[in-house]
C-alpha cells in the first residue's frame, strides 16, 4: 500500500511537471508577449512544484553560468530542465532517504540480536547427571605399598629380561 501511495504521488508530480512544460510552449507559440507571460507562469509553477531545490538550483546555476541569450524560450526550456531534475531529485531520493527506517547491520546475528526481542522458550530444569561407579583403587595394599610400588614390583611382566 505504501508503495502504491509513493507511486502515485510520483506520478502526479510527474505529470504536472510536463504539463508545465507543454501549456507553456503551447502559449509561447502564439506572440513575444505571451511567450514572456508563459515563461514567467512556468517559472513561478516550477518553483512552486520544486521549491525548495529548485530555486537553489536555478540560482546556482545564474551564478555561475551565464542565461543563454537569443530566444526565451531555450531560457524557458532550460529552467524547466535545471528546476525538474532538482525537485525530483528532492522529493524522490534525498526525502525519502531523509524519512526511512535506519537499518542496521547486524552481520547476520538476528537471533542474538538486542533490537529483536524473542520470546524466551520454556526451560525444562536439567536432570542430575547419572553417576558411573567407580571402581576405587586403595591407596595402599595390605603390605602397605602405594600402586605404583606395586606396579614396579609385579614380576609377571618384565620388558627388561
Amino acid at each position: 500500500m505504501k508503495n502504491r501511495i509513493k507511486l502515485c504521488l510520483q506520478v502526479a508530480w510527474l505529470t504536472s511537471v510536463f504539463v508545465v512544460l507543454v501549456m507553456s510552449l503551447n502559449l509561447c507559440a502564439a506572440t513575444d508577449q505571451a511567450c514572456s507571460d508563459a515563461g514567467g507562469r512556468m517559472f513561478l509553477t516550477m518553483a512552486v512544484l520544486s521549491f525548495p531545490a529548485g530555486y537553489l538550483s536555478v540560482v546556482a546555476t545564474l551564478f555561475f553560468f551565464d542565461p543563454p541569450s537569443g530566444d526565451q524560450l531555450n531560457v524557458f526550456v532550460l529552467f524547466w530542465w535545471i528546476m525538474g531534475g532538482a525537485g525530483y531529485i528532492q522529493w524522490f531520493v534525498l526525502v525519502p532517504k531523509l524519512f526511512a527506517k535506519p537499518n542496521f547491520t547486524t552481520l547476520g546475528l538476528e537471533r542474538n540480536s538486542t533490537f529483536e526481542k524473542e520470546p524466551t522458550p520454556e526451560i525444562a530444569p536439567p536432570r542430575a547427571p547419572k553417576t558411573k561407579r567407580v571402581r576405587s583403587i586403595p591407596a595402599y595394599d595390605k603390605r602397605g605399598r602405594t600402586p605404583l610400588e606395586r606396579a614396579m614390583s609385579s614380576t609377571s611382566t618384565n620388558a627388561s629380561a
